[in-house]
């Protein structure tokens, strides 16, 4: 065995293994590879697309108009939702993904950690307008950070989203 350090027990040298098991971690699983979206409109969510008691391949579920997404009154489930099927769609990148995407009250520890300093339990169930949400983080991030931070930057980007998925444009003739 190598010598320790005597302070933390560690051995003074590493060793790296080389195992033929790396090679795992490049694998991915059998199924259908994600194409990023090029052209024309995004496909829908299967679950608006398709309403209920219509099969799939039935031609009349597409005659059928999707809901549309009120961003004003949405819940954090809900958002995590849409903006997971967003940026499998290719319709927004990692980052937004990744900001739009993260709702701190859908972790189950939200109560005993967050909840205690705030005083507010977690509601991810419970309506918000992420319009508004998203402009007072743009407001927060124009005070508090350098012109045009990546912050910022971010924040614009996502409500100029929101809007538009509030507002489609309608070209259905």
């Amino acid at each position: 065995m190598p010598p320790c350090d005597r302070k933390l027990g560690w051995p003074q040298t590493m060793r790296i293994e080389t195992s033929p098991n790396y090679s795992d971690l490049q694998t991915y699983p059998a199924g259908r590879d994600l194409v990023p979206f090029s052209s024309g409109s995004p496909p829908l969510p299967v679950s608006e697309a398709t309403p209920e008691g219509t099969a799939a391949g039935d031609s009349s579920s597409l005659r059928v108009a999707p809901s549309r997404i009120d961003v004003h009154n949405l819940s954090p489930r809900r958002m995590a939702k849409l903006s997971h099927d967003l940026y499998v769609s290719g319709v927004i990148s990692f980052d937004d993904y990744s900001a739009l995407a993260f709702q701190p009250e859908l972790h189950p520890d939200f109560d005993r950690t967050i909840g205690t300093l705030t005083g507010k339990r977690a509601a991810p169930d419970t309506n918000r307008d992420f319009v508004r949400i998203w402009e007072e983080r743009l407001d927060f991030n124009r005070r508090h950070n350098p012109i045009n931070s990546p912050q910022a930057l971010l924040s614009e980007r996502i409500i100029v989203l929101l809007k538009q998925i509030d507002h489609p444009t309608d070209v259905s003739v």
